[in-house]
């Protein structure tokens, strides 16, 4: 059974908005799974990612946007990022 992660991203900039090129993450439960959150914008990066709240069960985000770990849980999250850059 395949989950899916829907994210809510919050962004921080008010001249050169961030872009979020990369939205989705999906991946089955008890399987490792990776990748990356890509952003364009803002002051051109480096970003910093920060997940305040929603992520699924046994998955992270790192501060430079790696999201994965392995899903304990089927369904469908609401995350709360948050990207300076």
């Amino acid at each position: 059974m395949a989950a899916t992660a829907t994210f809510s991203l919050t962004f921080i900039e008010q001249l050169n908005p961030i872009k979020l090129a990369t939205a989705t993450f999906s991946g089955l439960v008890g399987t490792p799974e990776a990748g990356t959150l890509v952003f364009s914008g803002g002051g051109g990066g480096p970003y910093t990612v920060t997940a305040s709240s929603g992520l699924p069960p046994g998955i992270t985000v790192t501060s430079t946007g790696i999201i994965g770990g392995t899903p304990t849980l089927a369904g469908t999250s609401t995350a709360s990022i948050t990207v300076v850059g």
